[in-house]
């Protein structure tokens, strides 16, 4: 099919596929700007990964070259699109259709999680960053009794921000309304934010709806672009009570962030364009920002320090699993010793809510608790609160993979070294933001 095309010309004919694409779209799409631009995504997951797809959506002829493959991919999308009437209805363009297919497809999850920042740590200092630099002072209110999560001065005005990320919004939903609510009772704005995934999972509409009601400015935090979105312009709250709110400053110890206008820490730009113009945005759409790749310091920070993570069974003790990161491999006999110590560990877990940090020979060791294994976690120095707060998912997400497997484990690792990348690939991506 594509023998006597070289890549120039099959590229102009990807070219062409998109522009149908945006035509056919254009009621929907023109002018707008896409939270997920589903041809970058495209064009950033693995040729292999794509042949999957075209292999379920009934393609069996292969292709070598990846430009052939997103050719082949781009027609079959328009041609599906074209022919059924089901998908007409279901979709109002060829775009979200295209969009949709790939979320709802399991392979591609951890393409579409390079949208979303997991870490509630994470996303506060990428917002407190991008705070300071616009002359806010910022404080961290999440072990406080208070709702939300930062406490903003904002040109003589308060603001309390709630964020939420994509892997929560839809679960906690409610409870975001709540802390909402109540946060407008401390200071003259209430803010959101949150990732450009879980506009994704939690419908947009609804989402933008709602904070309208209630008055509260939305910013979302894009790192697949390295941009931050102001989407909708809130109001002053009607409900302050001036007492409360000096309750609350008065509980405030040392500032997150500062501004220092001879210095800027936010590695995020923001969309000054668009700003709180909400119908500008779309879930699904194009996106002229450039695709933009780089780490924050506590990311770097989490690298250096982490040595392996050994994966336990609670009812029988055995190890079912492991990851090194460090330059040497554990020493066998310094695990088996840990092993055999950790029974004294397991009042002070359970007292923790399961996450306890210990100190073993020249380690420091995360622990955490769940249902059917315990995780430990070797560092070399004092883990991030970042990489505390992701072991905890980690762990969760990987019983959730596994679930299976591990109600009917008695001793049988099988299983777990078949599928040992998955493994791997669950917890690079949530510690070090890789696949």
């Amino acid at each position: 099919m594509f023998e006597k095309l070289d890549k120039i010309v099959i590229r102009n004919r990807i070219d062409d596929e998109i522009k149908w694409f945006m035509k056919s779209s254009s009621s929907d799409k023109k002018g707008k700007i896409g939270f997920i631009d589903p041809f970058q995504l495209v064009e950033n997951i693995t040729t292999n990964d794509l042949r999957s797809v075209l292999q379920e959506l009934g393609i069996k002829k292969f292709v070598e070259t990846k430009e052939e493959v997103l050719l082949l991919l781009y027609q079959t999308f328009h041609k599906n699109f074209k022919e059924s009437e089901e998908l007409r209805t279901r979709y109002n363009n060829p775009i979200d259709y295209l969009g949709h297919y790939l979320y709802n497809n399991p392979k591609l999850k951890p393409y579409f999680n390079r949208f979303d920042v997991v870490s509630l740590h994470e996303l506060i200092e990428i917002f407190a960053n991008f705070s300071a630099d616009s002359g806010f002072t910022v404080y961290d209110i999440t072990d406080e009794k208070f709702p939300g999560d930062l406490f903003i001065n904002v040109e003589n005005k308060t603001e309390i921000a709630v964020l939420f990320s994509g892997h929560e919004i839809v679960d906690k939903y409610e409870d975001l309304l709540v802390q909402l609510i109540e946060g407008a009772k401390y200071t003259d704005r209430i803010v959101f934010i949150t990732s450009a995934l879980a506009i994704l999972k939690k419908k947009w509409f609804k989402l933008k709806q709602d904070m309208k009601n209630l008055g509260a400015w939305v910013y979302v935090v894009d790192p697949f672009h390295g941009i931050i979105y102001g989407v909708v312009k809130g109001k002053k709250s009607p409900s302050k009570e001036k007492k409360w709110e000096k309750e609350l400053i008065s509980k405030l110890e040392s500032p997150l962030r500062v501004p220092d206008p001879n210095k800027k820490i936010s590695k995020y730009n923001f969309d000054g364009k668009n700003q709180y113009k909400s119908d500008n945005y779309v879930v699904f759409g194009r996106n002229p920002n450039p695709v933009k790749s780089f780490e924050l310091a506590s990311i770097e920070y989490d690298r250096k320090n982490l040595q392996f993570l050994i994966l336990l069974d609670k009812r029988t003790g055995n190890t079912i699993d492991s990851l090194v990161w460090g330059v040497n491999p554990p020493d066998p006999d310094l695990i088996s010793g840990f092993i055999h110590a950790i029974d004294s560990f397991g009042r002070t877990m359970a007292d923790s809510k399961g996450l306890e940090e210990i100190k073993y020979q020249d380690f420091i060791i995360c622990c955490v608790e769940r249902r059917y294994t315990k995780g430990f976690l070797f560092l070399t120095d004092i883990p991030s609160l970042r990489l505390k707060e992701l072991l905890i998912i980690g762990l969760r997400e990987w019983e959730q993979l596994f679930e299976e497997e591990l109600k009917m484990f008695v001793g049988k690792l099988d299983p777990f070294i078949d599928r040992h990348l998955d493994t791997f690939h669950l917890f690079n991506r949530l510690f070090l933001g890789t696949a």
